[in-house]
């Protein structure tokens, strides 16, 4: 259900919760930046990563990221990114083998505009059918430089 989080200087394994991952498992998500009381610093202004390690229950030939964040009470609300496409510039290579760790690199702009808050972000990885691989609640903090 969750990963501890423990710090290696710019890098930390980030805590997750899992939110209805069906056509796979993700087992582990480490973040290029830093931890603090369990979430992720998010860095105004920055460009950041995460390292996604997950297992497909089938050969997918597609896959998409869709994510979201959730400020205190509010509805989770649409995050774009620049590239949704997972088999693209991110490390995976598609199609996916079955029941195979991999790992999926996504990047992040972290927009000097964005509120300084605490967020929950809602990362779904899917396949064609629109059905999450993994689907992951991370906490984060967006912070000023």
């Amino acid at each position: 259900m969750c990963i501890v989080t423990l710090c290696h200087g710019s890098q930390c394994k980030l805590m997750f919760k899992d939110c209805g991952s069906k056509a796979g498992s993700l087992s582990g998500a480490l973040y290029n930046g830093t931890c603090a009381q369990g979430k992720a610093i998010l860095v105004q202004g920055t460009v950041v990563s995460i390292a996604f390690n997950f297992q497909t229950k089938n050969s997918e030939a597609t896959l998409k990221s869709v994510v979201h964040g959730k400020i205190g009470e509010l509805p989770f609300v649409p995050f774009p990114l620049g590239n949704p496409d997972a088999c693209k510039d991110s490390g995976l290579s598609c199609p996916v083998a079955p029941n195979t760790s991999v790992n999926y690199q996504p990047v992040l702009n972290i927009l000097s505009s964005y509120p300084k808050v605490n967020v929950i972000v809602k990362w779904e990885l899917q396949n064609k059918d629109g059905t999450d691989v993994f689907c992951a609640l991370i906490p984060a903090s967006i912070t000023a430089p």
